[in-house]
């Protein structure tokens, strides 16, 4: 018991890192990054050449100078109008506001020059700030080929909790703020002027071919901004790029969107959003990280009780808050509720929607996952919460 106490905390962070494109800054000023664009995975080098030899590196302008920033919550016209003409391609800003929960599934792939890390991963959301992810890691752990860690943050109770290995542990603030940073039940161009964001718009820029228009964002309390590209003639975003310092110096680093599709409302199938499918993290040129979506459920009546304390016996783990209360609770022997409904095959959310709630529904391609069993990415920088309520920053919008 005592080496899952060093475990967990690195393993979640190794997740994170998995889901890249999500992860939290290290430090509130570390959320951005700037750079230059290579050619996407989705797009196909004809010849023999390398993608690096078949894409000369963009040159990309400095980021603009402290004495340009703008001031939060402000835009100037021109990013206004592509903003709003993004919220429009994509759904709408009633199409998003009639979002109340939200399922999402997608299999995570790390490039490394030694081979490729897989990983899938489930997210939960729902109204008054609730997010849950379900982490299923290519990753051995003693004599299990994969690794499994339930992650989730109830914003009814105000409680966080990770399961992993049969255990379950609380969160604690620094740990809710990074599960829920950076997730959004809509989309981040819905709420970014009310998370105290500043646009400015950097004239036309180009994205495979595209023009675009270039807008720099610029998070609260004096983060490094990103720099995002709209198709000037769909609206769509095709891709961001930020700058981040490291030990070797600075790190460009980009994300491009593509493979846009559909998702219908399923309590109202006239409502509809676009979301991208595709997305391809490359840093300094080379490609990193994949996330390819499987599936997105809009409004499939996911319960609140998916997002409570999971099943299993307490430990005096890493990311607890009362080691001593934690130690009294497993000493007496006393066991969490389960939260969800066990089966000899699987283990299903109660009320994870529509198909999830009844324990002997039929199994069909469209239904709720059936992963609960265990379950990490714009970017507020402001600080870690004090308690594990909301923290500052956390961007599952409630409207």
């Amino acid at each position: 018991m005592h080496a899952l106490k060093f475990f967990v905390l690195p393993a979640a962070l190794y997740a994170l890192t998995l889901a890249g494109a999500d992860a939290p800054p290290a430090a509130p000023a570390a959320d951005a990054k700037a750079q230059a664009p290579a050619l996407p995975t989705n797009v196909r080098v004809a010849d023999d050449r390398t993608q690096a030899e078949a894409t000369p590196k963009e040159q990309l302008a400095p980021l603009a100078p402290a004495r340009d920033r703008p001031a939060p919550r402000t835009a100037d016209a021109e990013s206004l109008a592509a903003v709003d003409a993004y919220v429009k391609a994509v759904g709408g800003i009633a199409t998003f506001a009639a979002i109340q929960d939200r399922y999402e599934r997608f299999n995570v792939i790390r490039h490394n020059p030694t081979g490729e890390t897989k990983a899938v991963f489930e997210r939960y959301f729902k109204r008054a700030n609730s997010v849950r992810e379900d982490w299923h890691m290519d990753v051995p752990v003693g004599d299990q080929p994969t690794l499994e860690v339930l992650q989730t943050y109830s914003g009814v109770t105000g409680q966080g909790w990770t399961k992993m290995m049969g255990y379950v542990s609380p969160l604690d603030p620094k740990m809710i703020y990074m599960l829920v940073w950076d997730k959004y039940i809509d989309d981040f161009f819905v709420s970014w002027q009310r998370d105290g964001y500043a646009l400015k718009y950097r004239g036309e820029g180009e994205v495979q071919k595209r023009t675009c228009h270039t807008i720099d964002v610029y998070p609260p309390a004096g983060g490094t901004e990103s720099r995002y590209f709209f198709d000037k003639e769909t609206g769509l975003l095709l891709k961001k790029h930020w700058r981040t310092d490291s030990q070797d110096g600075p790190v460009r680093s980009e994300l491009y969107y593509g493979e846009y599709r559909k998702v219908k409302d399923m309590k109202d199938p006239e409502r509809v959003i676009q979301y991208p499918f595709r997305q391809d993290q490359h840093e300094d040129g080379d490609l990193i990280m994949s996330r390819e979506y499987v599936e997105i459920k809009i409004n499939s009546g996911i319960s609140d009780e998916i997002f409570g304390q999971p099943d299993g016996p307490i430990f005096d783990g890493p990311i607890g808050r009362n080691d001593q209360k934690d130690k009294a609770v497993e000493k007496k022997g006393e066991e969490v509720k389960a939260p969800w409904k066990k089966d000899a095959k699987r283990i299903v959310p109660k009320g994870a929607g529509d198909e999830g709630a009844a324990k002997d529904a039929p199994k069909e391609s469209g239904a709720a996952p059936a992963a609960p069993s265990a379950p990490a990415p714009a970017a507020p920088s402001a600080p870690a919460p004090a308690a594990p309520s909301a923290p500052t920053g956390m961007n599952v919008k409630t409207n």
